[in-house]
């Protein structure tokens, strides 16, 4: 279509006939031997002259370096803030399990400072021996590395096939693209560098703990007795106090995801979607064969119980805004509005209820326009309170551009642009031809059918699809279900970790208390006393983790309310529910760890080495 034929396509518009309409770009191709510096001189001239004719105007020019292309940052945004979520939690899981093996360092390091209390005292030096250790400690992580990569190589492609579906919209034409996901040198080099650097770091501070033993007091002991000092203990313990802060801010978001799914398939949209289909041409605008008559034949088909154009469907793909403001109020203090040109068919259609004030008319649909260029507009509850608070909105009038919009009527609330929210400014405005046809049916495939005839018989070289609403409402659903289920997986992964740590610490502390076990059982302790004095001594940085991990989840959480329909951040359930899950299994690794020692015979501990 030439650009003059804009006021025949969206007479809502004028675009066309506004010279200071920010909407088109200069583009234009430098000629053979021309130079920059000849370009913008030109270039400088004809600002000049535009500035001349429009007082006031000041045109600068700025020159644009040739760089390599990348993604726009409007469509890079969304994306990163995703990849920066996966990030951390993938960065917490990562923490988790290097406590885990730090703690695992500690405990055989502890259990040999008899041997590095000897080799200390022959003469080995400090460094020699940190040396070693961190050797060891990088060859576990290396090890560990590279069968996490051949994992991920084997088992990514599946996750993506799986995901890729799900994330997009139904009413989005699927390209045929082939998307390579493979790992390159680069992921592979970054792979590598955190997999030795967390080698290094997390097994540093086991290793410079155990070569700092007090040599006349490690040789002169057992091994048995020997269990690292309250340093040792201490550090041992707050390890396990940070893997269950950190298990408790993932469960808590995996909580918080859960409750937020549910909430997605039984929150209100405000409208319903059952039996209602839709004409997507998968392109911007909508063609000529749209109009009238169409419409008619359509309404007309057995099986149709109603049909209606809109401008865009509900939770669809498509979003319009425009500047609205109230007549009192200056061009600087107006509001941003999603507007949706509907005909009077619409609301029923849709089951979307006006509740005050009246419905558009077939004359305003036909010729929106009245006397004096005023439009009639119906605003939704939120929009009339946004603007008039009690007040009644009907009669009252807003301003969008030098078109001025008159109230007749409030359409009750919906959850139009996504389902975890209402728009606080939304206007409906009459339109009888083009837009998205919408109708209402009980059988979806033969009427899928016969409006594809009528398509295919005014245009046969248009592309249509006939797609049920429902799939706007399942495709937020999916997107919900695919968050979850890898929080969910994160978190459960948390857990088990989480747990293997309390388990590994709790059963290191019952081993190297063998023998005063023993002795308290030949003196008359019982089992439930024994239980009781080793879990609160080791259930007392669990304890502390796990309230620390709450606050942090409390603060975490927040990131994650674009997808937490109708969950408050601070949810008490989820909350709540995550840190009984997290204290209990703790609990249970615990309990498990101690419980053989309590079942021993007395003689047997006490001859324990």
């Amino acid at each position: 279509m030439p650009l003059s034929a804009e006021p025949l396509l969206w007479p809502l518009q004028s675009r066309y006939e506004d010279e200071r309409q920010l909407w088109l770009y200069l583009i234009g191709r430098r000629g053979e031997g021309m130079g920059l510096e000849r370009v913008r001189a030109e270039l400088d001239v004809i600002a000049a002259q535009i500035d001349q004719v429009e007082p006031g105007r000041s045109t600068t020019l700025a020159v644009a370096r040739a760089t390599p292309s990348t993604v726009p940052s409007d469509l890079r945004g969304p994306a990163t803030g995703a990849a920066a979520v996966l990030m951390g939690a993938f960065g917490l899981i990562l923490l988790i399990a290097c406590a885990n093996v730090a703690n695992l360092l500690l405990a055989r390091g502890t259990a040999r400072v008899q041997e590095i209390g000897i080799r200390l005292s022959l003469g080995a030096g400090r460094a020699r021996v940190v040396r070693q250790l961190l050797t060891e400690s990088v060859l576990i992580s290396v090890v560990g590395g590279a069968l996490g990569s051949l994992l991920a190589l084997w088992s990514f492609q599946s996750l993506v096939a799986l995901a890729l579906p799900t994330a997009i919209h139904p009413e989005m034409p699927v390209p045929a693209l082939e998307l390579d996901f493979s790992a390159d040198f680069r992921v592979l080099w970054y792979a590598l560098v955190l997999t030795i650097g967390t080698g290094f770091v997390f097994g540093l501070v086991p290793a410079l703990a155990v070569t700092k033993p007090d040599l006349n007091t490690v040789i002169k002991q057992d091994a048995a007795s020997t269990g690292g000092g309250r340093r040792g203990g201490r550090l041992r313990g707050t390890l396990v106090g940070v893997q269950v802060a950190l298990c408790m801010a993932l469960m808590v978001a995996t909580g918080l995801l859960l409750r937020g799914l549910y909430a997605t398939y039984t929150i209100d949209p405000g409208f319903s979607a059952e039996g209602v289909a839709h004409l997507s041409f998968g392109t911007d605008g909508s063609p000529p064969i749209l109009d009238r008559r169409m419409l008619e034949e359509v309404a007309a088909l057995p099986g149709v119980e109603g049909a209606a154009y809109a401008s865009q469907t509900p939770l669809g793909e498509s979003r319009t805004g425009v500047r609205v403001r109230l007549p009192d109020q200056s061009e600087s203090e107006f509001r941003f509005a999603e507007i949706d040109a509907v005909t009077p068919e619409y609301f029923p259609l849709i089951e979307l209820p006006i509740v005050r004030g009246r419905n558009f008319t077939e004359t305003e649909s036909t010729d929106s326009r009245r006397e004096g260029g005023t439009r009639s507009v119906i605003v939704t509850e939120t929009t009339a309170r946004n603007f008039w608070g009690d007040g009644d909105p009907l009669g009252r009038t807003l301003l969008w551009e030098d078109t001025a919009l008159e109230v007749i009527g409030v359409a009750a609330d919906a959850r139009l642009g996504a389902l975890g929210e209402i728009d606080p400014y939304y206007i409906y405005v009459p339109r009888y031809e083009r837009g998205e046809l919408l109708v209402k049916t009980q059988n979806f495939a033969a009427t899928a059918s016969s409006i594809l005839a009528i398509v295919r018989e005014r245009d046969p070289g248009v592309a249509a699809r006939v797609l049920p609403l429902e799939g706007n409402l399942a495709y937020f659903r999916g997107l919900s279900w695919l968050v979850t289920t890898l929080g969910a997986g994160l978190g459960v992964l948390a857990l088990v970790l989480a747990a293997v740590g309390v388990y590994g610490v709790v059963s290191y502390s019952v081993t190297r208390r063998y023998r005063e076990i023993g002795i308290r059982m030949a003196l008359g302790a019982g089992a439930r006393d024994l239980l009781g004095m080793m879990l609160r001594r080791t259930m007392r940085p669990v304890v502390i983790g796990a309230a620390i991990g709450v606050v942090a989840a409390v603060a975490l959480s927040r990131v994650l309310s674009s997808v937490l329909f109708g969950v408050s951040p601070a949810d008490p359930l989820g909350l709540g529910g995550a840190a009984l899950l997290v204290l209990g299994v703790a609990l249970a690794a615990g309990a498990l760890a101690a419980l053989p020692a309590t079942r021993a015979h007395p003689t047997v501990t006490l001859r324990y080495e």
